[in-house]
């Protein structure tokens, strides 16, 4: 090195000098742009990817439940203000998916999402014929049971008051043991209804069975077409009832088996998945932390090093510039040093024979 700066000439040299300074701060400077590229890289995958991910999987996790607790709320008690809700709860957990169909890169949770998509459909699909099913059990309540119902129960009455003022006592009791057994069927019709339990089922047969035994009891008692024919119509109203009720069970099993078969398990299953597709993006969050302090702690050494050796190699080179502008010059000095010492003693010397060639002629 010190050969190739000797034969530069001085101005080159301190160019020389100034450019590999100039390339020592463009490596320092290089170096610590490409780590601070990799903590870019990670800090926004963090705050961007991980980060969307996430709100994403915990927004499916809240609408899920939501969707859920309406439709349950529904199934209790069919109000229109809450399937309104639930529909508005699907609608909102939909352009979530959808807007996850388009945030969501990483393979696990993009499988994740397509179940969650799937089982979401099916969840809206079920509760749909759950509705259709309670809509028309409704229906059952509305245009039958609660018609045929009271229609019984007016015809016997008006039996057991024409009996009553006939005098025939057996008949009264008849028709008021028919009419009671109906009442107790209405009963236990509503119980049912309301909490759907298999006992107020049998019981509802029994007070069928009941109310068929008065009947024929009370029709062997009657002599007259007109009472005759006020029990057919009690009996015909309270088949009519019978039938419904009948119908309004199977529909009714349906709806339950729908629900502990369907709803009660993909429900959970959607709020399950994502909540591991949030648990997903929770550890690769902490991955992405630490190889992001990891590069930290790197960049900060590399640096440390770089500094250190353009630090090291700069002295070293400026030595060696300095060196090769100092020697030679020190040497023509030196030189010039030499000869002007020469030439003075010279000078003297002759000026001294001079003087004493002076002398000697005198």
């Amino acid at each position: 090195m010190k050969t190739i700066f000797a034969k530069l000439g001085v101005g080159t040299k301190i160019i020389a000098g100034y450019v590999i300074a100039l390339l020592l701060m463009v490596i320092v400077g290089g170096v610590a742009l490409v780590q601070l590229g990799q903590i870019n890289g990670k800090v926004t995958d963090l705050a961007t990817n991980l980060a969307e991910d996430q709100r994403i999987s915990e927004s499916i996790v809240s609408e899920i439940l939501l969707a859920r607790f309406h439709a349950n709320q529904y199934m209790r008690d069919p109000q229109q203000a809450a399937l309104t809700r639930f529909e508005d709860e699907m609608k909102l957990l939909n352009d979530t998916l959808d807007e996850a169909d388009i945030a969501i890169t990483n393979p696990e949770r993009v499988q994740m999402l397509q179940q969650i998509h799937t089982d979401v459909d099916t969840y809206h699909t079920t509760f749909t014929e759950v509705v259709d099913l309670i809509n028309k059990r409704n229906e059952v309540v509305t245009n039958i049971l609660d018609v045929q119902g009271p229609l019984g129960e007016e015809k016997l009455q008006q039996l057991r008051n024409n009996m009553f003022d006939a005098g025939n006592l057996p008949a009264v009791q008849y028709s008021g043991n028919t009419q009671s057994a109906l009442l107790l069927m209405r009963f236990n019709a509503f119980k049912y209804l309301q909490v759907g339990e298999t006992q107020w089922v049998d019981q509802f047969n029994i007070r069928y069975e009941e109310a068929i035994t008065g009947y024929e009891l009370l029709l062997s008692e009657l002599s007259s077409p007109t009472d005759r024919r006020l029990a057919q119509e009690a009996l015909a109203a309270i088949e009519a009832y019978k039938n419904g009720f009948d119908g309004l069970q199977l529909d009714y099993a349906r709806q339950n088996e729908l629900t502990s078969t369907v709803l009660d398990v993909i429900g959970p299953q959607v709020r399950q998945d994502a909540s591991a597709m949030s648990n997903s993006v929770a550890v690769d969050f902490r991955a992405q932390a630490d190889a992001s302090t990891t590069i930290v702690a790197q960049t900060r050494w590399v640096l440390i090093v770089t500094i250190v050796f353009a630090v090291v190699l700069g002295l070293t080179l400026g030595w060696v510039i300095a060196r090769s502008i100092t020697q030679p010059l020190k040497s023509v000095v030196d030189a010039s040093t030499h000869i002007a010492e020469v030439d003075l003693t010279n000078l003297a010397n002759e000026l001294k024979l001079m003087a004493q060639g002076d002398l000697s002629e005198r």
